[in-house]
């Protein structure tokens, strides 16, 4: 006799984390995955930069540190056949910046998170600007494998083309923009884009949107290295997993700050031309060329992805988080390894014991 089905759940929104926990549920539950685009992880779930994070990015933000330090070891476990090793992988800390390497250190310090002092880059412009550099073990995901992966496996039903609209905390009805209404157990909204659909304006979270941008560039070090220099408005030489490299830009890759979700998809559906119009290729080549040796830059092109940001972390980091209403379980999407870190208040919340 198999496993008796728990409950009805539908998952809304088919990026990174909605596929994520609807692999993780489904095996257990009846769960009906619900996403608007034509197929799953098309936006920002594969246009990004494909890091591991182990804590670096963000080194005053406590919440993602403890996040992405818990869910690295998860991640590495679970989807190491997906994930790439970067041979020279520094973090370089600039003088000017937020930061100093001792607070990075001691916010650091509860984790077993590796680094190793090492020398300038080779291609890091000036220096004696820097503070100090780290050699760090967070990987490349492979994210092209891993959605293949994600989606072959899943057992759950899909819908795609279904747009929610309204979804009801007290009945579980989840409303579509074509007119049908379907009743679950829980609803948990995964959205990137919109998770306060089905919250109470008082349960809400508080957002700042962005259309951002990186470039793609062939690789000079054949994505053998990487430079991320923090703590401020500085830039990123990331491989990515078609072979390339993306270069980001804190000033520039946000290119379009809305002020709400319809402003960011209107946006969205112009953004080619946006980009263009506001020369953003350009002006990241160029701030780039401020910090790193970038003299030969081949087959150039822009990844583009819309992204929402906590309103209080806008500065200084991207945790992740759980909040609930009724049936409603509405997830904020942070880094890909804190998804851990919401599964297990999902689990929490359906009355699942953690793994």
């Amino acid at each position: 006799m198999g496993a008796r089905t728990l409950m009805k759940i539908a998952i809304v929104g088919g990026g990174f984390y909605g596929t994520f926990l609807a692999h993780h549920l489904g095996p257990k539950h009846e769960v009906t995955l619900f996403e608007q685009s034509k197929e799953l992880m098309n936006r920002s779930a594969i246009f990004n930069q494909s890091r591991l994070h182990a804590g670096f990015h963000y080194p005053r933000c406590l919440r993602t540190i403890a996040q992405t330090n818990e869910g690295y070891p998860r991640f590495v476990a679970e989807f190491g056949a997906f994930l790439r090793d970067i041979p020279r992988n520094v973090y370089a800390i600039r003088r000017d910046g937020k930061s100093r390497f001792a607070e990075l250190k001691k916010n650091l310090a509860p984790y077993p998170t590796r680094f190793r002092e090492t020398t300038a880059p080779a291609a890091l412009k000036n220096p004696e600007e820097y503070e100090a550099f780290l050699e760090v073990d967070e990987k490349l995901i492979l994210l092209d494998r891993l959605r293949a992966h994600l989606v072959a496996g899943l057992k759950a039903t899909v819908v795609t083309g279904a747009e929610a609209i309204e979804i009801h905390s007290t009945t579980g009805a989840v409303k579509f923009r074509d007119g049908t209404v379907r009743k679950f157990d829980r609803v948990i909204n995964a959205t990137f884009t919109n998770p306060n659909l089905g919250l109470p304006i008082e349960s809400g979270f508080h957002f700042a949107y962005e259309l951002a941008a990186m470039v793609c560039l062939d690789s000079a070090s054949g994505g053998e290295s990487a430079i991320t220099i923090i703590d401020g408005e500085y830039v990123s030489l990331y491989p990515n997993y078609e072979g390339q490299d993306t270069l980001s830009s804190v000033r520039f890759t946000p290119f379009v700050r809305p002020t709400n979700r319809m402003e960011l998809e209107d946006a969205w559906r112009r953004r080619d031309q946006i980009a263009k119009d506001e020369k953003v290729q350009e002006k990241i080549l160029e701030d780039g060329r401020r910090y790193l040796e970038l003299d030969s830059v081949k087959n150039a092109h822009l990844w583009i992805a819309p992204k929402v940001k906590l309103r209080e972390n806008f500065q200084s980091g991207a945790p992740s988080e759980v909040r609930s209403s009724g049936k409603v379980i509405s997830v904020f999407c942070g880094k890909l390894d804190s998804v851990y870190s919401v599964l297990d208040q999902v689990r929490g919340l359906l009355g699942e014991p953690k793994a």
